[in-house]
């Protein structure tokens, strides 16, 4: 998808205030030279410029092109997702506990307190979101992010400069 807004243009190069100023800030009674705005102006008009250029658009995933809102349908093969059985078999308690010896005092003490909250309804909880997740392959690709919903939720898949994230919309 496009962008649609015009970039604010800004070719003045102004001059770069000093570190003291950029660090402290106006003070009351201030009036700045109008080259330190230019300098901003110029330097906001540049980084949008570069985030235009290089943030490019998505043509296709896997082949398929966008519709006319720019969503693109993506099958997600679930065909290795673990099962109930698999679920339940990896993550049940030992019938006896956790043997105190297998973890530090800290860490026995953490998990004295969340043993009871674990419970087989959680399991549960949890196969009924995986089931439904599975029912609902459609995902969609929406103005560079990563659109999911889980039944009950939506997620955007965003990218920044500290890395990947989720984000509940």
């Amino acid at each position: 998808m496009a962008f649609t807004k015009q970039l604010p243009e800004w070719h003045a190069l102004g001059v770069e205030p000093p570190q003291s100023l950029k660090e402290g800030g106006w003070k009351a009674g201030v009036k700045p030279p109008a080259d330190y705005f230019n300098w901003l102006q110029n330097k906001a008009f540049k980084a949008i410029e570069e985030l235009q250029l290089k943030a490019g658009e998505v043509k296709t995933i896997n082949g398929q092109s966008p519709d006319e809102k720019g969503n693109i349908t993506i099958n997600v093969d679930t065909s290795n997702f673990a099962t109930k059985e698999e679920l339940k078999a990896k993550y049940s308690k030992p019938a006896n506990g956790i043997p105190k010896s297998d973890f530090a005092g800290e860490v026995q003490t953490s998990l004295s307190k969340a043993d009871g909250s674990a419970k087989q309804t959680d399991l549960e909880a949890l196969d009924k979101k995986v089931s439904e997740h599975q029912a609902d392959e459609m995902k969609h690709l929406t103005n560079g992010l990563l659109k999911i919903n889980n039944g009950s939720t939506n997620f955007l898949l965003k990218m920044d400069a500290e890395g990947l994230y989720l984000e509940e919309v």
